[in-house]
């Protein structure tokens, strides 16, 4: 959905922007949806970041959730090998 708005927008002819210090969902690195231009723009200059376009953001996404999960895999094993005295 738009980020202001909430409204559900076609996220292929969304305005994305992606970085920038406001903390994103579910990923370490932002990404959010706008339906104008003017709006991401704004975004960009308040909480900084970049423009860009549906494929980078889910080029993005499925790289962000592989190093997510590496981490998550890695914590686990650190785990089992602490309780493993390993």
């Amino acid at each position: 959905g738009d980020y202001n708005t909430k409204k559900l927008v076609n996220a292929e002819k969304a305005v994305w922007v992606m970085g920038g210090d406001k903390m994103g969902v579910m990923t370490k690195q932002a990404k959010w949806a706008f339906e104008d231009k003017a709006d991401a723009q704004k975004f960009i200059d308040e909480n900084g970041g970049g423009l860009s376009d549906f494929e980078r953001v889910m080029k993005a996404s499925y790289e962000d959730m592989y190093q997510d999960n590496k981490m998550i895999r890695e914590r686990r094993k650190n785990k089992r090998m602490m309780k493993s005295g390993s």
